[in-house]
């Protein structure tokens, strides 16, 4: 994300970014990435806001900055406003809150780990198909 967006994001949200958010998406690490790659960290300004304005708050005095999701049942976030850089998890299904990582550095780790599960399962795909009898519909 640009600078201008990143002011942007703050000034809709009517929040400060916490430096640790700021300095990630300026070197975004997912770029080039597919948007189910980038999903559990988004980049995309319009998306960004339309996820934290449907985003549903413990408290209206909790304010939370949506950072992503999984595209189905899971929102992650963050607290501006806390000292720390723990990362949250809203589930749709239970309406329960929980704290998936304890600092910004596991997040990234754990994003970078989801992605490499999706691309070891898109090769074993592969070699399945690759392996398969003409005879063989699966």
């Amino acid at each position: 994300m640009s600078p201008y967006d990143l002011r942007q994001l703050e000034l809709q949200l009517a929040l400060q970014l916490p430096s640790y958010y700021r300095a990630t998406m300026l070197a975004y690490p997912f770029a080039g990435r597919s948007d189910l790659d980038q999903a559990e960290l988004l980049d995309d300004l319009q998306l960004l806001l339309e996820l934290n304005d449907a985003s549903p708050a413990d408290s209206p005095l909790e304010r939370r900055l949506v950072i992503g999701t999984d595209r189905s049942e899971e929102t992650y976030y963050i607290k501006p406003d806390d000292l720390g850089s723990a990362v949250y998890c809203f589930a749709l299904e239970t309406g329960k809150h929980r704290q998936i990582c304890q600092t910004w550095d596991q997040f990234i780790s754990l994003c970078w780990e989801q992605i490499s599960e999706a691309e070891e399962d898109e090769r074993l795909m592969k070699e399945r198909a690759a392996r398969r009898k003409w005879w063989q519909p699966w």
